[in-house]
């Protein structure tokens, strides 16, 4: 193994436990609020089923008793989107911290000559800040965030009334609904609605997460070669070419780009990293190079059928994916659809 190889691993496993670490505060949070939520929903409907009443949408309605639990859902997403961002923020320091050092590891073992970076200038954290907090109020994701208690308590409430469209019995509900938090159940029709609402806010939490911690690393990376200019003449997209590697990634990998364009990630979950380009390195083969070495069944699993068609017959992978320059997100890449790759 090439000694870049060897050190694009060790960070690789660092920013894979930083972030990890991450996205399961996140998740651990997460199920705090949503047991409060259960808690408040199965009060309610021990209350609906011992009023005994033909009419649960009205008695809902009275004395603003579900607007009420509405309510105190939107508090606790909320509570907790507050914390899941604060995580984020933590997270993105630490992943801050893991490129000031990984910018200088990669040079150090691309370095053609390792005197040539004896001088390497080591950013402080405090230099890269304006990659921490990008949920921050006015930010494209606190826009995002702020958005979840609003979906979440019409999560509740569409679960609810279709609960009562269902004719589902609130005594039994309650039942089913604590056998499924304990796990030992599956929720009830409607609440299963509700709660899978719930956790679509999670897992979209959790996927914000990952990608602002690579975000913020390969930011930081790259600040750190800028302060390096006379050492660094450009950066490389790496990818982590497995078959979880996506095509805009095999396609972009080995890509070299001047340092005055910024990318942080080529999409959502990006695993993609930035290595340094020096004066005199040798070249080392490519994603797409690599890419064709991949058994059939591995071309299979990362194109599909049709896209592999299209590639067998001649098409490059460069081809499968096209840039786009986002105001608020920046430079990203979107896979081509077999439509548009076919005109």
């Amino acid at each position: 193994m090439a000694r870049i190889d060897e050190v694009l691993a060790e960070f690789r496993k660092a920013v894979l436990e930083g972030e990890s670490k991450t996205v399961q505060r996140i998740i651990d949070r997460y199920a705090i609020a949503e047991n409060r939520i259960a808690r408040l929903l199965l009060q309610l409907l021990e209350k609906l089923d011992a009023a005994g009443t033909t009419s649960p949408a009205s008695w809902l309605s009275q004395a603003d008793r579900l607007e009420a639990l509405l309510k105190q859902t939107t508090v606790e997403l909320t509570e907790w989107t507050g914390l899941a961002g604060q995580f984020i923020e933590t997270g993105q320091s630490s992943a801050v911290a893991i490129a000031a050092e990984a910018a200088f590891e990669y040079s150090n073992a691309r370095a053609p000559d390792p005197s040539i970076i004896t001088s390497w200038n080591r950013l402080p954290i405090e230099a890269m800040e304006r990659f921490i907090g990008v949920t921050g109020d006015g930010s494209p994701l606190s826009t995002v965030f702020n958005r979840y208690g609003t979906q979440g308590a019409t999560a509740m409430e569409d679960g609810i009334f279709e609960a009562i469209a269902l004719g589902i019995n609130p005594k039994i509900a309650g039942r089913r609904i604590r056998d499924a938090m304990a796990g030992s159940g599956v929720m009830p029709p409607g609440f299963e609605r509700t709660f899978e609402g719930l956790q679509q806010l999670r897992y979209a939490a959790t996927v914000t997460a990952r990608t602002e911690f690579i975000r913020a690393h390969n930011g930081a990376t790259l600040d750190n070669y800028r302060a390096n200019d006379d050492v660094v003449i450009g950066y490389e997209s790496r990818s982590a070419r497995d078959v979880r590697t996506c095509i805009i990634c095999w396609a972009a990998d080995g890509e070299i780009f001047p340092l005055s364009k910024t990318v942080t990630g080529w999409h959502i979950q990006c695993r993609c990293v930035w290595l340094p380009v020096l004066e005199g390195m040798r070249p080392g083969k490519t994603g797409p190079q690599i890419f064709r070495l991949l058994s059939e069944s591995d071309q299979l699993e990362i194109l599909g059928p049709g896209k592999l068609d299209l590639y067998k017959s001649g098409t490059p992978i460069t081809a499968f994916s096209h840039e786009f320059d986002d105001e608020k997100w920046g430079i990203y890449r979107r896979e081509r659809t077999l439509k548009e790759l076919y005109g």
